[in-house]
């Protein structure tokens, strides 16, 4: 089983006769056998190059190797989230949150066991490398305005923005050549 250490902080406040609100929270996770699954798949070309040449299809006679890798491994986790509301008028809110995220293996090996070894993959050792569908950075910022009708119903429009940080979407990012 997976064991886990968390320590979360935040505040939560408004200002202003409640026109403005603050929240900022802080957070620390320390994973212990933290589960993670990796896919390998590998091509053996049989051109006897080590590589697929572009515009080169794969041959029947070329080999396919798929291996699926459990592992569990150790992680660690922090960052801050701070985000803000504000009512601007009685029908205008501006709403904008920044998240920062550090997210990586502390200790995770990835042991590809089995006939991968024998023609030359390697073990993946992600040990200091971030994890997978982590951005450093996201930012969302929204705006909204409320539009009053004569039966006493309200239309609401909003405009929203969202900006992410690049990130990884997969471990195992490496090409190897195979004599």
């Amino acid at each position: 089983p997976e064991k886990l250490k968390a320590y979360n902080a935040g505040m939560k406040s408004r200002f202003f006769k409640n026109r403005l609100q603050l929240n900022i929270a802080g957070y620390y996770y320390d994973y212990k056998d933290f589960f993670a699954q990796g896919f390998q798949q590998t091509i053996v070309d049989d051109n006897k190059n080590g590589k697929l040449d572009p515009g080169e299809a794969v041959a029947p006679t070329d080999v396919t190797l798929d291996r699926n890798a459990m592992e569990v491994g150790d992680a660690e986790v922090y960052g801050v989230d701070v985000s803000s509301s504000m009512i601007i008028t009685s029908k205008d809110k501006l709403d904008l949150s920044i998240s920062y995220l550090h997210k990586q293996f502390t200790d995770m090996v990835f042991d590809y066991y089995d006939i991968t070894n024998d023609i030359g993959i390697e073990d993946l050792d992600l040990s200091g490398r971030p994890m997978t569908n982590a951005p450093e950075w996201t930012i969302n910022a929204a705006y909204s305005h409320n539009f009053r009708l004569t039966n006493g119903g309200v239309i609401t429009a909003r405009l929203d923005s969202r900006y992410v940080s690049e990130y990884i979407t997969s471990w195992n990012n490496v090409t190897v050549n195979i004599d």
